[in-house]
């Protein structure tokens, strides 16, 4: 309940004009929530951007103690700890390709289509984009990040798309 008035009333998605919710439990009895949201909004790269993000944020200075810079602490150690994809058996086709499209490919920039889902704005490295190494000594990219809206990780602390 607390997550749905985030959502209606709070606009953490821009303006609502549906809301539709089905609650699940999984095999392991955990629940599972599913919403389908329609906005109020215009389809722009401007409008997708200040709700959505595919990027692991930017770590601030260490000597920045501010609210803002340990808010977009917690938000990078959220984004490592829930919005990373990691293809695994569950996700790759006989073929070994992965079924939901990752690692996906680097842009500068959002891209909105009217038939078509966006093209989430996802810098390489090379182009100013983050990384995060894995205790295991993998370095993880924007393109192994799932597309999250910051606000809901941040209230939720769970996997967000």
């Amino acid at each position: 309940e607390k997550m749905r008035k985030l959502i209606e009333k709070g606009h953490i998605f821009g303006k609502v004009k549906a809301f539709i919710e089905s609650l699940e439990f999984q095999k392991r009895g955990g629940p599972h929530t599913h919403r389908l949201i329609s906005l109020d909004c215009p389809n722009s790269p401007e409008f997708v951007d200040e709700y959505v993000s595919a990027e692991i944020p930017k770590l601030p200075d260490a000597n920045d103690k501010s609210d803002e810079a340990e808010m977009n602490r917690k938000l990078r150690e959220l984004v490592i700890k829930f919005q990373i994809h990691n293809c695994n058996t569950i996700c790759l086709n006989d073929s070994g390709k992965c079924s939901k499209g990752f690692p996906k490919t680097f842009s500068n920039s959002t891209i909105t289509y009217e038939d078509r889902p966006a093209i989430y704005k996802r810098r390489s490295p090379e182009n100013g984009g983050e990384t995060y190494k894995t205790p295991g000594g993998n370095i993880i990219t924007n393109a192994s990040v799932v597309p999250y809206n910051p606000a809901y990780l941040l209230a939720w602390h769970a996997h967000n798309n």
